[in-house]
C-alpha cells in the first residue's frame, strides 16, 4: 500500500527498496517537470522527426494532449496499473524526444527513436474513458495524486535502471566465493573475458618456458607426463596433444632439434658448424620458449587456473593470438582497446564526446557515424548502450563526435600514412629470416663445400636448422616492426591530440590534421579531450608489454653478441667467420629497431610536455579574457584578435545556459578546470610514461647509449686495424 490510499500494485517493495526509492525523489520531481513541459519542443525539430522517419507517430501525436488525459485518477488497481504502465511508456518517450531536441544538429544518431503506435493511443483513449466514468474526487485532490503518483513511477523507473549497472568487482573484498565465481565465468566462456589490468607477472613467465623447453629440447611428446603434472590440461592448452595443424609444427620443430643435437654427437659431421649451426639453434630454442611464455606471463591468475585445468578449443585458445588482427587493426580490435581504456580509467561513455569550436564539414560526421555502425558490432553487453547519451551537451546546435569514431579515425589515418611499412613488412620479415636460414649454407658454398660432399645426417641437420631459424626469426622480426609500429601509432596519436587543442596548427609537427581545434573553451569538452588522451596511452597495452618483453629478450641477446665479438677481436675466443656475420647482422638491425623504438618513445614522453605548453597559452587566453571581463562581458566590447572574441561568444554561450547566466563565474570555473588539466599532464609525465624494461626513455638516455655503443664500435675497429698492420 501506498500513501494517500494508492495501491500500487506494479511492485511489491521491500523496506530496504523503499529507502532506495527516497533517495531517488530529487530526481523524479525534476524528470516531472520535464514530462510537463515537454509541449515547448520546437515545431522544427518535430518536423526534423518527421522527416527522419515519416512512419514515427510520435512525431505526429501531441504529447501535451496525452498528459491532458490522466487529469484525474482511479482507485481500481487494474486501471492504475493500466495507466502506470502507459506514464512508463510516455517516460521513455519523453527521454528520447528530450535527446533528438538537444541533438537536433548532431548527425551521428545517439539512440534509435521508438514508435507510440496507433494501439498504445487507442489504449491510452479506453483508460481514459474508465478513469472519467469512475472520477468521484475534487480537481486539487486529483492533482495532487496523479503528481505522486507520477513521482512513484519515476523513482521506480530510476531504481530498476540503476539496479542493472553491473558491479565488475567495485567495492567488493576478495573472497574465495568471488574468486570461484570469476573462475566459472571464464570457464564457461573464456573468449568473452575481458581483463582491463595488464599485469607482467614474473612467475608465469619462467612456469610456461620451463615447460615449453621440457618439450622443444628434453622429452618432446614424452614431456605431457611432467607437464600434467602442474595442471592436467595444460598439455591439450599449449597444442602438444591438441590434434591440428599448431601441434604438427610444434611436434616438427621438436623432431628437427632433436635430430640435429643426436645426429651432430653421434656421427662424424664435418661440413656443420658448430657456432653458426648447433649453438645458434640453442639461442633459436630459447627465443622461441620465452617468447611464447612472454603471452602467459601477462594472464592474470583467473586465467592460468582455467588454461591448467579446463581442456579449451582450438578456436578458444586463438583467441589470444591477436598478432594478425593487431596489425590490421580490425574493428574489433579498435572496440575491444578503446573499451578497455574506458574501464581502466572509469570513464563514463556519455562523457566521451568532443565538440569542435568551429563547423564540423558534413563528410567527416558522416564518417564518424559510418564507424559507430562498424564498431557497434562488437558492443557485446545487453546493460548498456553503445552510443549512450551526449551529456556533455550544454546548448543548442552544438556538434559533438563520440570517442570511438575518433579512436578509429586515428588507426585509419595511420595506417595510410605508413602504407608503404605495412605493405612491406610481411615480405621483409620473410626476407630477413631466409637470409638467416641460408646464410650457413652460403657460406659453405663459398668455402668450397658442395652439396655432393655431405652425408645424410648432415643434409638433415642443415634442413632442420634452416626450418627451425627461419620460423622464429620471422615471427621475431614481424612483432618487433609491429612493436615499432604500434609506439610510432601512440606518438601519431599524441600529435593529433595536439593538433586538437591548438588553435592554429602546430608548424613543427609535420602531420596531416584530421580533425579542427576542438572547444577549448567548454569545460566538458576539455575532460573529454582528457579522457581521450588517456585511452589513447592506455590503448594496446597487453600488446606493447608483450613486445616489451622480447625487446628485452632480444637486447640481452645482443649484449651477448657484443661480448664474443669483443672477445674474438682480443683473440680470447675464435669465431667463425659464418657466425661472425650472423652476429654483425643481428647486432646491426637489433642496434637500428631498438634505437628507434627508443626515439619514438621519448617524443611520446615528450608530448606530455606539448600538451601541457598548449594548455597554458590557451589558460593565458581565458586569463586575459577574464581581467577584461568588464569590458567584454558588460560593456561588449570586442577584441582585435579573432581567437579572443571567439572565446568571448563560447563563454557567453555556456554561461547562458549555466552559471546564472554569468559569464565572470564561468570562466572563473574554467581556468580551474585547466589547472586541473594540467596538473593531470604533469602527473602523468611523472608517474605514467613509457617504458622499456621499467626504465623511463629519455633523450639524454638515448645519447649515453649511442655514445657508448660508438665507443666500443670504435675500439673493435681500432683493435681489428691494428692486427691487420702487424700481419
Amino acid at each position: 500500500m501506498i500513501e494517500d490510499g494508492y495501491n500500487f500494485s506494479i511492485i511489491q517493495r521491500s523496506s530496504q527498496e523503499k529507502s532506495q526509492i527516497n533517495i531517488y525523489d530529487s530526481k523524479s520531481k525534476s524528470l516531472l517537470v520535464k514530462l510537463e513541459n515537454i509541449q515547448n519542443v520546437p515545431k522544427g525539430d518535430l518536423q526534423g522527426m518527421q522527416q527522419k522517419d515519416e512512419s514515427n507517430e510520435y512525431a505526429k501525436f501531441d504529447l501535451k494532449d496525452m498528459i491532458k488525459k490522466f487529469s484525474s485518477e482511479s482507485n481500481e488497481g487494474e486501471q492504475t496499473k493500466q495507466k502506470t504502465e502507459v506514464l512508463l511508456q510516455l517516460e521513455n518517450q519523453f527521454n528520447e524526444q528530450q535527446k533528438y531536441k538537444n541533438l537536433s544538429s548532431l548527425s551521428i544518431p545517439v539512440n534509435n527513436f521508438e514508435e507510440i503506435n496507433k494501439d498504445q493511443v487507442q489504449k491510452l483513449d479506453t483508460i481514459q474513458m474508465d478513469i472519467n466514468q469512475n472520477n468521484s474526487k475534487g480537481e486539487n485532490v486529483r492533482g495532487e495524486k496523479k503528481q505522486k503518483l507520477r513521482e512513484r513511477i519515476y523513482t521506480l523507473n530510476l531504481f530498476e535502471s540503476a539496479s542493472t549497472i553491473s558491479d565488475e568487482g567495485y567495492f567488493k573484498q576478495d573472497k574465495e566465493s568471488n574468486i570461484e565465481e570469476q573462475y566459472n565465468r571464464v570457464k564457461a566462456d573464456i573468449t568473452q573475458y575481458k581483463s582491463y589490468f595488464v599485469k607482467f607477472r614474473w612467475k608465469y613467465l619462467f612456469e610456461f618456458s620451463f615447460y615449453h623447453f621440457l618439450f622443444f629440447i628434453v622429452c618432446g611428446p614424452l614431456s605431457i607426463f611432467i607437464i600434467k603434472l602442474f595442471g592436467k590440461s595444460l598439455p591439450n592448452n599449449l597444442i602438444f596433444t591438441l590434434r591440428s595443424q599448431p601441434q604438427f609444427y610444434q611436434i616438427i620443430f621438436f623432431i628437427f632439434t632433436f635430430c640435429t643435437y643426436t645426429f651432430y654427437y653421434i656421427f662424424d659431421c664435418p661440413n656443420i658448424y658448430f657456432q653458426s649451426e648447433v649453438m645458434l639453434e640453442i639461442a633459436v630454442i630459447l627465443i622461441r620458449c620465452i617468447s611464447i611464455a612472454i603471452k602467459y606471463a601477462t594472464f592474470d591468475p583467473v586465467k592460468i587456473r582455467v588454461i591448467k585445468n579446463d581442456n579449451l578449443t582450438l578456436k578458444e585458445i586463438f583467441s589470444e593470438f591477436y598478432l594478425v588482427d593487431w596489425a590490421n587493426q580490425t574493428d574489433k580490435i579498435i572496440h575491444n582497446q578503446t573499451y578497455f581504456g574506458l574501464r581502466v580509467y572509469d570513464i563514463d561513455p556519455s562523457m566521451f564526446f568532443l565538440e569542435f569550436i568551429g563547423e564540423t564539414d558534413c563528410e567527416t560526421l558522416k564518417q564518424a557515424e559510418e564507424y559507430l555502425i562498424e564498431l557497434q558490432e562488437y558492443h557485446t553487453s545487453q546493460k548498456t548502450k553503445f552510443v549512450p547519451e551526449n551529456n556533455t551537451i550544454t546548448a543548442p546546435g552544438q556538434t559533438s563526435i563520440f570517442g570511438y569514431s575518433i579512436m578509429k579515425e586515428f588507426s585509419v589515418q595511420f595506417k595510410k600514412e605508413n602504407e608503404f611499412i605495412f605493405k612491406y613488412v610481411y615480405y621483409f620479415s620473410q626476407g630477413f629470416a631466409i637470409y638467416k636460414a641460408f646464410l650457413p649454407i652460403i657460406f659453405r658454398f663459398i668455402e668450397g663445400k658442395y652439396p655432393q660432399d655431405y652425408l645424410w645426417q648432415e643434409y638433415i641437420i642443415m634442413l632442420g636448422v634452416a626450418w627451425n631459424t627461419r620460423q622464429i626469426y620471422f615471427y621475431s622480426v614481424l612483432q618487433l616492426i609491429y612493436g615499432f609500429l604500434d609506439i610510432k601509432r601512440k606518438l601519431f596519436q599524441q600529435e593529433q591530440l595536439a593538433f586538437m587543442i591548438a588553435p592554429r596548427k602546430i608548424r613543427n609537427i609535420d602531420h596531416f590534421k584530421i580533425y579542427p581545434t576542438i572547444n577549448i573553451f567548454k569545460i566538458s569538452t576539455l575532460k573529454a579531450w582528457q579522457y581521450v588522451r588517456q585511452v589513447c596511452l592506455e590503448y594496446g597495452k597487453s600488446y606493447y608489454i608483450r613486445v616489451q618483453a622480447l625487446f628485452g629478450l632480444l637486447f640481452i641477446v645482443m649484449l651477448i653478441f657484443i661480448t664474443l665479438l669483443g672477445l674474438a677481436i682480443f683473440k680470447i675466443i675464435k669465431l667463425e667467420v659464418c657466425f661472425v656475420t650472423i652476429i654483425i647482422s643481428d647486432t646491426s638491425f637489433l642496434i637500428v629497431i631498438i634505437l628507434m623504438l627508443c626515439y619514438y618513445c621519448c617524443k611520446v614522453n615528450e608530448s606530455f610536455i606539448v600538451h601541457e605548453n598548449i594548455l597554458k597559452g590557451n589558460k593565458s587566453i581565458i586569463s586575459d579574457i577574464y581581467r577584461n571581463r568588464h569590458k567584454y562581458f558588460s560593456d561588449s566590447m570586442k577584441s582585435q584578435n579573432l581567437i579572443y572574441n571567439v572565446g568571448i561568444q563560447k563563454i557567453k554561450q555556456e554561461a547562458l545556459y549555466f552559471y546564472e547566466q554569468d559569464p565572470s563565474l564561468y570562466t572563473l570555473e574554467l581556468l580551474r578546470d585547466y589547472d586541473d588539466q594540467i596538473q593531470d599532464l604533469q602527473f602523468d609525465f611523472q608517474n605514467n610514461p613509457i617504458k622499456i624494461l621499467g626504465i623511463k626513455i629519455t633523450f639524454g638516455l638515448i645519447q649515453s647509449v649511442a655514445l657508448t655503443l660508438f665507443s666500443i664500435l670504435i675500439t673493435f675497429i681500432a683493435s681489428f686495424l691494428k692486427q691487420l698492420t702487424n700481419k
